[in-house]
């Protein structure tokens, strides 16, 4: 992932938004308000997507499911860096081994939204004696997609995204997958309308690790997209959107506009918005 990566968190995840039991001196009060935020957030996220077309290409089944299986989760378990969370299969990349291609597409199906359905997926391991040579394929509408690759590193492999890719828009033409990062521990494949994905970038809402084929990339326009939301308070996405700020800029150097307005919102009157903005700009010397 080359120099998307300058230092190293953890991910905690729990299947609710929420810590199952409350902290010493934490009342139920808290949990609820902080429930209240989480839905306000999903709900936000939830209809920016929608302005982008996300949906359009989704059967009703589906957009029922997205609306009740979104979820909000914390980086490093820190209120400071809340994510929003759609279906999809989330992991470290750093996990190659032996049956992880196969559990990553599995897990991928069964998070789908039922828009991808494998009849059989299949994963070799070749030993070269140099290291190792992966076969995958997958099966589906009685097509067979298969790529082999050398192993590499323990990280993922472009091939592997690829496989997925000629899978699934095999299979739907008018979708396809999103491979996305929050920081280098923690990247996730999504299935989406290939028409509003980059209508969905542009607005801030995903950072793409590297999108599969696609000429769009990362543009001035989507990081002040982010900026414009991590400013704005009426916004219940800010932290969300320094979160993804924070990715980018290991990758793009901000010009001096986005210094002087991580400076402002070090003076913002919510002390989570005010660290967010100090931390960029002390881990990244700006």
């Amino acid at each position: 992932m080359g120099n998307l990566g300058k230092f190293k968190k953890k991910l905690k995840q729990s299947n609710q938004p929420l810590q199952e039991k409350p902290k010493l001196g934490e009342t139920m009060e808290n949990l609820a308000n902080e429930d209240t935020k989480a839905q306000a957030m999903i709900q936000e996220f939830l209809t920016r997507l929608s302005q982008t077309g996300w949906f359009d290409e989704f059967p009703e089944p589906a957009r029922t499911e997205i609306q009740q299986s979104t979820k909000v989760i914390y980086l490093n378990n820190k209120s400071s860096k809340p994510l929003v969370i759609i279906p999809g299969v989330y992991l470290d990349p750093d996990c190659v081994e032996k049956g992880i291609h196969k559990k990553i597409i599995e897990d991928f199906a069964n998070n789908s939204l039922g828009l991808f359905k494998p009849q059989s997926v299949e994963e070799t391991w070749e030993d070269t004696k140099e290291d190792f040579l992966i076969k995958v394929t997958i099966t589906t509408q009685n097509k067979q997609y298969t790529k082999q690759w050398p192993r590499k590193s323990m990280w993922v492999e472009p091939d592997f995204d690829d496989l997925i890719k000629e899978a699934v828009e095999g299979t739907h033409t008018n979708l396809t997958v999103a491979k996305i990062i929050f920081d280098e521990n923690y990247i996730g494949y999504i299935i989406c309308n290939k028409q509003a994905l980059p209508k969905t970038l542009e607005a801030g809402l995903f950072v793409l690790e590297n999108y599969l084929g696609h000429p769009h990339s990362t543009t001035d326009s989507a990081i002040d997209n982010l900026l414009t939301i991590f400013k704005d308070k009426n916004s219940t996405l800010r932290l969300y959107a320094a979160t993804l700020l924070e990715c980018l800029y290991q990758k793009y150097s901000p010009p001096s506009e986005d210094i002087y307005i991580l400076e402002q919102l070090t003076k913002d009157k919510d002390p989570l918005i005010r660290n967010a903005a100090a931390y960029i700009l002390e881990e990244y010397d700006y």
